[in-house]
């Protein structure tokens, strides 16, 4: 009989941090799944840590060469659940998730779900827990439409929607769906590029509705991974790899902005590829010119605030917009004055701490008894010798109380 739940764990290289996935897995309190781990690494130190794990719901797949959307494809093809699901080699279950998602699922059998996730920041040696949701929200459980989403996705791009989306790692989707998408003009649960979002798109092409698990079910280290890689521009890193394996040429040929390096452009370039080649309910909702030169410029301004040299990518960018119609340039230079403006302040903000206005703004937080300690205390996060630490402590209930106290800290 085949499990309730299949995990499609496809990994490339990374056998230092499979085993805390894994040990994740098997730590679950339902326990009817199976767990496919696909294995497209360059040497055999990923299955020697896998055999290491004797468990008769554990498959292991060798690929090798792939890109990462054909390292997913061939997960998903061995997957044999009523559910499937796709859990990145950098993410950890909480020990509740898959007992919440079947719950959330047993009566109804929607045909995707997907949840929240929390995030490790895991780059600087130890494990900083962020809080994506702070616990739970009410109603638990609550249907969004196919066109709500996309429409928020259009609006909003990238940052807008980080897990409201049912992306592969953050849903669940019945077989009868898979089989749809799989039998389907694509041809594919995970096309390229991005598949990450992919997943969330050809899902949404054919489903009328989400189900929405109001709770974060997992969490998601962000050392090592392609969107840190890109977001810092970790040319030498794994970003690099990445837009060599999927095909430089295939990353924003649809989109006005033609830049390997706008995660935006990219993801939108792959919702345009899709929506022509799926159609469904993609087409609900018009592409807006105006609105993604507005969401780009939004990542270039963040990016820049990370310390991230956008220079280029910003000159690409009003490039592009010169190109557009006269409506178009003036709808996004009066929607981008206030990113205009948050860019002002900050330079403003690090001219001052270079200059030593710093003491000053010191000196009157003292005045109005917000001292440096207090200000640390009230941003500061869960910090933890390694991202098991973390999981470990969420599963003994004190995460979702400490982060509700903070939420109402920091309000306000």
């Amino acid at each position: 009989m085949p499990p309730f739940f299949s995990i499609v764990l496809p990994t490339k290289n990374r056998s230092h941090i499979i085993g805390a996935a894994l040990r994740c897995v098997f730590n679950q309190t339902f326990t009817d799944f199976e767990v496919i781990v696909v294995d497209n690494s360059d040497d055999d130190s990923t299955v020697q840590v896998v055999k290491g794990f004797d468990d008769a719901r554990l498959r292991y797949i060798r690929t090798g060469g792939l890109s990462m959307p054909d390292n997913w494809e061939a997960g998903v093809r061995e997957a044999r659940g009523e559910y499937l699901t796709i859990l990145e080699d950098k993410q950890l279950l909480y020990a509740r998730a898959l007992a919440t998602i079947y719950r959330a699922v047993e009566k109804e059998r929607p045909l995707s779900v997907n949840w929240y996730v929390d995030a490790i920041n895991n780059t600087n040696g130890s494990a900083c827990v962020y809080s994506n949701l702070f616990g739970k929200l009410t109603p638990e459980t609550e249907y969004f439409t196919s066109q709500e989403l996309i429409t928020r996705f259009m609006a909003t791009g990238h940052y807008g929607v980080l897990y409201l989306l049912p992306k592969g790692f953050n849903s669940c989707t019945h077989r009868s769906l898979v089989d749809r998408i799989l039998n389907g003009p694509g041809g594919r649960f995970c096309p390229p590029v991005s598949p990450d979002y992919t997943t969330a798109f050809v899902q949404l092409a054919y489903a009328d509705r989400v189900l929405r698990i109001n709770e974060a079910l997992s969490a998601i280290a962000w050392a090592g991974g392609n969107g840190i890689s890109l977001t810092m521009k970790d040319e030498k890193g794994r970003m690099m790899r990445f837009i060599k394996e999927v095909g430089a040429e295939r990353i924003s040929d649809r989109v006005p902005v033609r830049s390997p390096m706008i995660i935006n452009s990219i993801i939108y370039n792959d919702y345009i590829n899709l929506r022509d080649q799926l159609g469904g309910h993609l087409t609900d909702v018009p592409f807006d010119a105006a609105q993604y030169f507005v969401v780009c410029f939004d990542e270039i301004i963040r990016r820049e605030l990370m310390g991230v040299d956008m220079s280029e990518e910003e000159a690409l960018w009003r490039h592009a917009l010169e190109q557009q119609p006269t409506a178009v340039q003036a709808s996004v230079r009066h929607a981008i004055k206030p990113h205009i403006r948050q860019r002002a302040e900050h330079r403003r903000a690090v001219f001052m701490q270079k200059t030593g206005m710093k003491r000053v703004i010191g000196k009157v937080q003292q005045i109005t008894g917000l001292s440096a300690a207090a200000l640390a205390a009230a941003n500061s996060v869960p910090t933890f010798p390694d991202v098991l630490a973390a999981v470990d402590w969420e599963a003994r209930g004190e995460y979702r109380g400490v982060f509700a106290q903070h939420n109402l800290d920091t309000s306000g």
